[in-house]
């Protein structure tokens, strides 16, 4: 009776023992949901710590139009004007010169595509063309390049994380099997700016050419050691590619999806949303996405408390505009806004617009 007993105490360990083993593991991949109904009157003031409004100096030599992306270094706004050139300003708003010269001579560049900041040297980054343009945090050139002839195509997107150095290309009308192929590619480069490490992030394969843009270029948002990456389809595609990934030595891991509310496709087989960016600071994770009306919406959540808010066209400040917050510090919460300054009179100069620092809560 005793044998008999034990051998059932051995057999029922190992049973359980398998099943234990052949479970399958948890995933842990984060699933976020975006609301199907917009946030109508979610102030600034509901989710900032800190707004600062900073009115940029209106000078003939500094008019600014439209802008392109804003960065923060070393108590300096540098201002990326209609991918033409760089204006820098401090944080009262006086205009401090533009970076580097425009033209089409040696040490001047025409119009830029990349740029990026290194925190640890100050010096300044432009890929302008297929040139590289080095610059102290004086803001004078210390070196000009050329980029490597074997790579035919320009970068959108440059950084420089952990010391490694970073660009995303956008590869547009490639002939592969079956049509064209629309690439984005990442390249790891050395201090040299030499190409030592590629990966594939997206192809998508079209019939006809296709090539369009969304206007955002915020591929990859980092804080703590930490990268994060994402760079969106505008093609047209039969699923939806809504998943952040996490950059771990030129390997992606799946780390957050959104669950967009269904259908994700319309009647005619169109996608009903186009997903422009997903970035993930400290504390939050935003997307800016466009529906099939072409109307642009943020989403804004909280990772930790799951607090989410959907807005349509931005966030309220206290003349009631709707303004749209994109990151300027991932490891600071710190999201900014531009805002044009409100119109006069046709008597007197139109005034350069305001940027606005939105540290969240």
């Amino acid at each position: 009776m005793g044998d008999l007993f034990w051998r059932f105490i051995l057999f029922s360990s190992i049973v359980s023992g398998f099943f234990a083993c052949t479970e399958k593991p948890k995933s842990e991949l984060i699933e976020i949901n975006v609301p199907n109904k917009v946030n109508t009157e979610v102030t600034l003031n509901d989710i900032a710590e800190s707004i600062q409004y900073i009115q940029l100096e209106t000078r003939p030599d500094a008019f600014i139009s439209r802008i392109n992306e804003v960065f923060l270094h070393d108590n300096k706004l540098y201002i990326w004007y209609l991918f033409q050139k760089i204006l820098v300003f401090d944080l009262d708003g006086k205009f401090l010169g533009a970076l580097g010269k425009q033209g089409d001579g040696p040490g001047e560049y025409r119009s830029v595509s990349a740029m990026a900041v290194d925190d640890s040297s100050g010096e300044i980054y432009l890929f302008a063309g297929k040139k590289i343009m080095r610059y102290s945090p004086e803001h004078e050139l210390i070196e000009e390049k050329r980029i490597d002839s074997s790579l035919d195509f320009g970068f959108d997107f440059f950084r420089i994380l952990g010391g490694e150095r970073f660009c995303i290309s956008q590869e547009y009308g490639n002939v592969v099997e079956g049509g064209f192929a629309n690439e984005t590619k990442l390249y790891r480069f050395d201090a040299a700016m030499a190409v030592i490490d590629t990966l594939p992030l997206r192809k998508v394969i079209m019939e006809k050419k296709m090539a369009s843009r969304l206007g955002y270029t915020d591929y990859i948002s980092s804080f703590n050691g930490k990268h994060f990456i994402y760079t969106p389809v505008t093609t047209n595609e039969n699923y939806l590619r809504d998943t952040l990934y996490q950059l771990r030595d030129m390997q992606l891991k799946p780390f957050a999806k959104l669950n967009f509310p269904k259908p994700h496709l319309d009647d005619r087989g169109f996608k009903q949303y186009l997903i422009a960016n997903v970035v993930h600071t400290a504390n939050y994770l935003s997307s800016h996405f466009y529906d099939f009306d072409n109307s642009l919406y943020q989403f804004l959540y909280h990772m930790e408390s799951g607090q989410g808010y959907l807005v349509k066209g931005g966030f309220l400040d206290e003349d009631g505009d709707s303004l749209n917050l994109r990151v300027l510090s991932a490891e600071e919460d710190l999201f900014y806004f531009v805002k044009p300054a409100a119109y006069v009179s046709g008597e007197q100069e139109e005034a350069n617009p305001v940027i606005g620092l939105v540290k969240l809560k």
